[in-house]
């Protein structure tokens, strides 16, 4: 046994989720042209971060909103309207640290329209910046105990982040719609993660992109399309291992849509190019034993512990599920006869948990709808808000758990009910991150005192408990493991209930 104690440094690592910070984002629209806007059919809103910086407590960004409006002019006919706005702010945490590394993210909640002129669109957008810090958590643990002090030991398993990734990469795709189309309205795109895993010193990326476009046909009618690409992508990860799991964010960037005509075939081509940013780490697991109890037969010996909550990523779950019901409309707005097109829907995630193997996610489903009136013989338009709360059956960790993530809609549809009601149906990918949390304890020193007085009595008597091994007989009599065999040498590991164990102690008289 070493003549000192032996300690082993560790440094268990994570992402703590920061309070969500909220914004509210306001934007002035008008029109390039000398048109006039007599009704507004559909405002979308994106957004994300352009930059931010880690300080003490807090960490500061800069990020866009880009607005996008469609509109019926004075005459009728169809047009669209967009504007950025730049924001910044701060979102707050004591774990925050100028070194410390973030994942940043923002999400729009919310759009709405402010007020409407004939020249002017006044909108706003809420907007959700969601924060992750990486926790480093240092421990200095005893690895084995000095001469005569005995140690029980537990293995101890934590996260590492083995390979950090932040890269630029562009998917490019051309589609043929359906129709004749004359002009371009409006694009939308989202992005759907179908899988992220790790690779000897990659990270292999499986996505799509859903592009809907909005446009008109040579009639002067509204319709709407979507286009779906799929794409894999390979990233460079430095230290990534095969076992690993990985956080990540991917997104698109910006985007570009044109419409071209094909001479050959007397056929239109919509031809995009998406500028994507992939933001990842991945996470290896690393393990260690510490000791967590030690006693000694002939020393005093005073324990000094401290308890250890580590919190290891599991995974992401993704699941596929449907929401649907049905949103009304109230009674002021024109009957919906039939639906022209469905814009800007999202699906926010707004809580998870679980009771055993039973996840349930909820949150709101947003989506704007333009509609065609009969009696009035007009293109109308709405926002409507679906909540919804799922609860699905998923294979998850043993332990106590805590989730984050975010969905993306794969394909919306939407019908007339009654009066005042649409009946929505979505098809949506949740892709949650799983974590777990593990609460133990270990010895950080051992303070060793003065010699133990030598017991007096010649046999000592241990009755057993279930489950108990030689360490915890020794521990109880102040003797060794070896002293116990050698008195009892038919025991055997564990320890049945009710063994009867006895140590004869030699006692020297003075005479």
């Amino acid at each position: 046994m070493a003549s000192e104690l032996i300690f082993e440094e560790i440094t268990a690592e994570y992402f703590k989720n920061i309070t969500p910070n909220q914004i509210a984002i306001e934007a002035k629209l008008q029109p390039l042209t000398d048109v006039k806007i007599a009704k507004i059919l559909t405002i979308s809103c994106e957004s994300e971060i352009l930059s931010f910086e880690a300080l003490a407590g807090e960490a500061r960004y800069n990020g866009r909103a880009n607005f996008k409006a469609l509109f019926l002019d004075t005459d009728g006919a169809t047009n669209s309207m967009d504007y950025n706005a730049d924001f910044s702010d701060k979102v707050t945490d004591d774990r925050i640290m100028p070194s410390s590394e973030l994942m940043l993210e923002a999400r729009v909640l919310d759009t709405e329209t402010v007020s409407v002129t004939q020249t002017e669109l006044k909108v706003s957008a809420a907007i959700e910046i969601c924060c992750k810090v990486l926790i480093s958590e240092h421990l200095n643990l005893l690895k084995e105990g000095a001469d005569d002090i005995y140690t029980q030991t537990e293995e101890i398993e934590y996260d590492i982040i083995s390979s950090k990734i932040a890269e630029t990469f562009f998917v490019a795709e051309e589609f043929e719609p359906k129709d004749n189309i004359v002009n371009i309205l409006l694009c939308e795109a989202n992005h759907i993660t179908k899988d992220v895993s790790a690779g000897l010193d990659c990270v292999i990326i499986s996505g799509m992109i859903d592009l809907n476009v909005i446009y008109t046909t040579e009639n002067g009618l509204i319709k709407n399309e979507s286009f779906i690409t799929d794409y894999n992508q390979e990233l460079n990860a430095l230290g990534a291992r095969v076992d690993d799991k990985v956080i990540y964010s991917i997104k698109i960037d910006s985007f570009t849509v044109s419409l071209t005509d094909d001479l050959a075939t007397e056929s239109k081509t919509i031809k995009c190019d998406f500028k994507m940013s992939a933001d990842c780490r991945a996470v290896g697991k690393a393990k260690a034993a510490a000791v967590v109890d030690a006693f000694s037969v002939s020393k005093e010996i005073k324990i000094i512990g401290e308890s250890i909550d580590i919190k290891q990523f599991e995974g992401v779950k993704a699941i596929d599920e449907s929401i649907e019901g049905s949103a009304d409309l109230g009674e002021e707005l024109p009957a919906v006869d039939k639906i022209v097109c469905l814009t800007s829907s999202k699906v926010q995630v707004a809580n998870i948990y679980n009771e055993a193997d039973k996840l349930t996610i909820e949150g709101v489903l947003h989506t704007g709808i333009i509609y065609w009136n009969n009696e009035y013989e007009t293109r109308n338009s709405v926002s409507v808000e679906l909540p919804y709360s799922l609860t699905v059956k998923c294979d998850l960790p043993q332990g106590e758990l805590e989730f984050d993530g975010k969905a993306c809609i794969l394909k919306i549809w939407a019908q007339p009910k009654k009066r005042g009601e649409i009946e929505l149906k979505a098809d949506v990918k949740f892709c949650i991150n799983v974590y777990k949390r593990k609460i133990g304890y270990y010895i950080k020193d051992i303070h060793i005192g003065e010699l133990k007085i030598a017991k007096d009595s010649a046999i000592a008597v241990y009755i057993t408990r279930q489950g108990e091994k030689l360490w915890d007989v020794a521990k109880a009599l102040h003797t060794t493991p070896e002293i116990i065999l050698k008195n009892n040498p038919n025991l055997k590991e564990p320890l049945p209930a009710g063994e009867r164990i006895l140590i004869y102690r030699q006692i020297t008289a003075d005479i």
